[in-house]
Formats: C-alpha cells, sequence, structure tokens
C-alpha cells in the first residue's frame, strides 16, 4: 500500500469514527454529590428524611425513566424527569423506621436514559438505637431434672436517655426474680425456677419489662421468655 492510499485510508477511518466520537462527547450523564446517606437516629426518632442532589454533565438531557426502593417503608420522589445539560436536581427520600431496631440499609435504584443504560443505586444508613436489648431474649431449663440451676438475663440500653426500670414480672408464681444493676446502662435479672412439690412445671413463662425515660418513646414495655423443655 502506497502513500495515497494510506492517506485515503486514514481519511475514511476519520469519516467513519467522527460522528461516533463526536456522538460520545455529547452523551449526558448524572453525576452525584453523594450516594450515600448516614444518619445515627435518636430515640424518639420514627423517621428520617435524604436528598441525594446530582446535575447532567454533557450536552444532552437526562430522563430519569424508573425510581424503585428496595423496602416498603422507604419512599422517593422526584420534581420532575427529564433535566437538561447542566441543570441539577434532587432525589428526596424518606425512611419510616416503624419498630426497626439497630444498623438498617436502605437503596434506591435510579434508572435513566443514558446511552449506558445505567442504574444510580443511592443507599440510605441509619442506626437506630435500642431503648432496651434484651440478651438473651430465651433461657431454658430442662424438664423434670433435680434441680434448676437459677440463670440471667441482660437488659441493656444504647442510649445516652436516663431508662430507669419500673418493673419485672412473669406470668407464673413458680418463677421467681431478682434484678440490680451491673455497670453503666445494664441490669440483670436472675431467673430462679421454683416448683412445688407435686406439681407441673411451667411450660413457657413470659416476662414483661416495663421502663421509664424522660421523654416520648414508642415502646416501654419489653418481653422475655423461659422455657422448660424435654430431656
Amino acid at each position: 500500500m502506497n502513500l495515497w492510499q494510506r492517506c485515503g485510508l486514514l481519511r475514511s477511518l476519520s469519516g467513519l469514527l467522527l460522528p461516533f466520537l463526536l456522538t460520545a462527547a455529547g452523551q449526558a450523564k448524572l453525576e452525584w454529590d453523594s450516594t450515600v446517606f448516614e444518619y445515627e437516629a435518636k430515640v424518639t426518632d420514627e423517621s428520617v428524611s435524604a436528598e441525594f442532589h446530582f446535575k447532567v454533565v454533557g450536552e444532552q438531557p437526562v430522563t430519569l425513566s424508573s425510581i424503585r426502593s428496595s423496602c416498603g417503608c422507604t419512599t422517593a420522589k422526584l420534581e420532575k424527569r427529564t433535566y437538561q445539560p447542566g441543570e441539577s436536581g434532587r432525589i428526596e427520600a424518606h425512611f419510616d423506621f416503624g419498630s426497626r431496631i439497630g444498623a438498617q440499609e436502605k437503596y434506591i435504584s435510579v434508572q435513566t436514559d443514558e446511552a449506558s443504560d445505567v442504574e444510580h443505586n443511592l443507599q440510605i444508613k441509619v442506626y437506630i438505637p435500642h431503648v432496651l436489648k434484651v440478651e438473651p431474649r430465651f433461657v431454658y431449663w430442662t424438664k423434670g431434672a433435680e434441680t434448676y440451676p437459677e440463670q440471667s438475663i441482660d437488659l441493656v440500653t444504647d442510649t445516652d436517655l436516663d431508662v430507669s426500670i419500673t418493673s419485672i414480672e412473669a406470668d407464673t408464681e413458680q418463677l421467681k426474680l431478682r434484678w440490680e444493676p451491673v455497670g453503666e446502662r445494664r441490669f440483670r435479672v436472675w431467673l430462679q425456677p421454683e416448683i412445688p412439690e407435686g406439681s407441673e412445671p411451667f411450660f413457657r413463662a413470659i416476662l414483661k419489662v416495663t421502663i421509664d425515660a424522660p421523654v416520648s418513646l414508642k415502646q416501654r414495655v419489653f418481653h422475655a421468655y423461659a422455657f422448660m423443655k424435654s430431656s
């Protein structure tokens, strides 16, 4: 292939590539300020709202075709669907806690008409404090054993609130209880079965723990369970 033939081939390739390069240069995409929202909730919080801000980068508009959340407890909405080059927008998300506690992660998937068919994933990370953890929630003894050793349950709060225990009750007289503080924000409940001679041991006992705090709480009563299992 001589020099003129090579030059002709290069001109042909340039003619084929130029429209593609111009199109690629003009393609638009969403750029996000952040795709993760983190929040440490208070015990009085019932929900949290988050905003995810974006901007259209490129020379074409972008249309957000769908928004899906990973849980019915999380909703998201847009101001509009189509955004012009250089335009900014936001997605507003709302997460209702319900009865959830501990570390929570919720996701919002955003699909657009970007040429690469990108799906943007937004994340809400929330820690909802336990007003009162019951550890463990279940204790067991073997039915018909010669002795029933005392067992314990710890009640722990991971909030700065001044939480106090007002009462701990069992729904059977065959289970004797006592409790005491064993550290900062921790109480220990001791459980001792006392089965009268000739009586049938209980199968399940429910402990009802009632607390008080200087603020309004969604939950003030907590439960633990004691079982007699067969040998």
